[in-house]
């Protein structure tokens, strides 16, 4: 396995971290309580839903392949000119 913070370094601000960005996502989450009238949760389960596209955890900014098209799914990454699947 090859963790994303060694292979992945975004071009705009240096973060090693990548977000998945989904829509029609159907998400679950217990309530453990409430503080304030704001909850507090535990558990979430996420149902569903499709990969809109892999960004940077800290701007925003989005995996492009070669071609400019979003990166959405994790064999694409090898086509990513920010992604070094070399190192180890």
């Amino acid at each position: 396995m090859k963790f994303i913070e060694e292979i992945f370094t975004c071009p705009d601000c240096g973060c090693h971290i990548l977000e998945e960005i989904m829509t029609d996502v159907v998400q679950t989450t217990r309530i453990t309580g409430i503080e304030d009238g704001i909850f507090e949760y535990g558990y979430t389960c996420v149902d569903g839903g499709v990969c809109e596209r892999i960004q940077c955890m800290e701007c925003g900014f989005v995996l492009k392949d070669d071609n400019d098209n979003t990166i959405q799914y994790a064999n694409e990454l090898a086509n990513c000119p920010h992604i070094n699947l070399e190192k180890t």
